[in-house]
């Protein structure tokens, strides 16, 4: 009986993707789970957060991961994937040119938000719009009346 070969598998830019099984099986448990109708949390987004030093392979395997869980049965379909790589959006964002203590909480908001118009369309973030320029209306009527006095303070998270 002849040996079935392996089928071989490729990153978006065409090197050969090997090793990480474990990893990858650990993405294939995590998925079966979220795909239980039994969840209590079942509304709840999930993220799931590579982190290393640079060169080691986050970036292609989570590319690798992505292809899991929008390509394979039975996870084909049901997951809507944003994946984000931090160090990319470094490079182009000088806000988050800083050391990381720095970054303030609605800068990566703002972020995750940009990069998900952009996948998915502005129309999906209308409750999000609605509620930053309610924000931004707040912050600017506390500075009116409770001026910072030339100390560069800003209102609202930070």
């Amino acid at each position: 009986m002849p040996s079935q070969q392996p089928e071989l598998i490729y990153t978006p830019n065409g090197q050969l993707f090997v090793g990480r099984v474990t990893e990858q099986e650990d993405m294939r448990y995590a998925l079966r789970d979220m795909l239980q109708p039994n969840r209590d949390d079942e509304t709840l987004p999930a993220i799931f957060l590579l982190y290393g030093d640079g060169g080691i392979g986050k970036t292609s395997l989570s590319q690798r991961f992505e292809a899991i869980a929008s390509e394979e049965e039975p996870f084909a379909g049901a997951f809507q994937i944003l994946r984000v790589d931090w160090e990319e959006q470094r490079r182009r964002v000088p806000a988050l040119q800083v050391a990381r203590e720095q970054i303030s909480p609605d800068t990566v908001l703002e972020l995750f938000y940009k990069q998900a118009a952009k996948e998915w369309g502005d129309k999906a973030f209308t409750q999000y719009q609605q509620v930053k320029a309610q924000l931004h209306e707040v912050e600017q009527e506390a500075e009116k009346r409770f001026p910072a006095r030339g100390m560069g303070m800003k209102w609202g998270v930070s």
